[in-house]
């Protein structure tokens, strides 16, 4: 399915335009107003707003608000292309209890699955206070439910638990439209279960666990497809249900995807944001490489804005694995923060050039597969002194994203 990377390019989907249907109706609409501006010379006016980040004249602006019915004076409150109808579709809520998580559970249901915005619809302000809002609310406590001869048992989500371990690898191997399917298919049944079910407070909580793991692989799956806007209504949920099952490390992480991906879309502020609200959030956890994961990836994200990292980032022996880590903590054998540590760190040699940090910063925190798990093998070489970092650094054009 096709995505639509800027705002406008959806808004003609929904519409039904093409580039010339949208230059002829503002010309009808509004020609006189606009006094020449479209003429039959220059009809690639569309395509430049689209693809290369020209912002339309004021009065193109002015004539499109009038064409799709939106108030005026919300151009000078929104600068393009905010202000175009292109960013809704995400239910509010109140609070952070676990009735809030069911409905960013069902908002996720219940919109298209294959959303095709390619772009963030969250962003600035709302974005940003998904991580205070988390790192202020209160824990909250599921309760038993007994309503129906539907029974969750310990057995039954101790399956359901293990099926999401199976959907994780197959799309490690075989990412794509059908594991995204599948992984759909299966928070559908975790949520019918709460929504149906009689069960124990603590089923209750390894379903929101199970929310939360289900919703995030969605995510990635989201990220993966080029769906950004389905991807944060993905991880919007699962954080909303790892706090629900009183998972703080867990939130933390998902705070940190969505501070990875405001990095990839040009939103360092609300990226830096995000991963301070993270590593504040989880000071108490009782997992050291948790709290360490945490603290390498703020110090990342503080890089790529521009913020050298000022301590904060761990050494390896801080990362052993402990009793106490999350699951999530384990999907990474040496991580990718780590192979950013190395070589962001100067180890005697020059530092690397801005734009280079800035690639580093764009890989993904994901399980260590392709271009990352050759990341992270650069990253033991240089912990264990088998390669310097003068040596390594001819690899980084092949492993790293291509420079913006």
């Amino acid at each position: 399915m096709s995505t639509f990377a800027h705002p406008l390019a959806y808004v003609r989907s929904v519409r039904g335009w093409s580039a010339a249907d949208l230059l002829d109706l503002l010309a009808e609409h509004a020609g006189a107003q606009l006094d020449g501006r479209l003429g039959a010379t220059d009809r690639n006016k569309v395509h430049r707003w689209e693809k290369r980040g020209v912002v339309p004249e004021l009065p193109l602006q002015h004539a499109l608000a009038h064409l799709l019915d939106v108030p005026v004076d919300r151009i000078a409150r929104h600068p393009w292309p905010r202000w175009l109808p292109a960013f809704g579709g995400l239910r509010p809520l109140d609070g952070w209890s676990p009735g809030s998580a069911l409905g960013a559970l069902d908002d996720v249901l219940v919109a298209d699955a294959a959303d095709p915005r390619a772009y963030l619809c969250i962003t600035g302000a709302p974005l940003r206070a998904l991580g205070t809002g988390w790192l202020d609310a209160r824990p909250t406590h599921v309760t038993a439910v007994a309503r129906s001869p539907l029974r969750v048992e310990e057995e039954t989500i101790g399956r359901i638990e293990r099926h999401a371990d199976v959907l994780r690898a197959l799309d490690q191997r075989l990412a794509g439209p059908t594991v995204a399917a599948a992984v759909y298919a299966q928070l559908r049944l975790v949520a019918a279960l709460l929504a149906e079910g009689s069960f124990t407070a603590r089923v209750a909580r390894r379903l929101f666990l199970a929310v939360a793991d289900l919703a995030h692989l969605a995510g990635w799956a989201a990220v993966d497809a080029g769906r950004h806007f389905a991807a944060q209504r993905y991880h919007r949920a699962a954080l909303y249900a790892a706090h629900a099952a009183g998972d703080r490390t867990l939130g933390g992480y998902l705070l940190i995807c969505l501070a990875y991906q405001a990095i990839h879309h040009g939103e360092p502020g609300d990226a830096l944001r995000l991963a301070e609200s993270a590593v504040h959030g989880v000071r108490g956890a009782p997992s050291a490489r948790a709290r360490g994961l945490l603290g390498g990836h703020l110090a990342v994200i503080r890089a790529a804005t521009g913020r050298l990292p000022a301590g904060g980032v761990p050494e390896p022996q801080e990362l052993l694995p402990g009793p106490h880590d999350p699951p999530w903590a384990r999907w990474f054998d040496i991580p990718t923060f780590t192979a950013r540590r190395y070589l962001l760190v100067d180890h005697g040699d020059r530092p690397l050039t801005e734009p280079v940090v800035g690639r580093l910063a764009a890989t993904e925190p994901a399980p260590p597969l392709g271009r990352h798990r050759r990341l992270h093998q650069l990253a033991e070489r240089l912990a264990t002194g088998t390669a310097s970092l003068r040596a390594i650094r001819d690899s980084l054009d092949e492993l790293l994203p291509p420079a913006a």
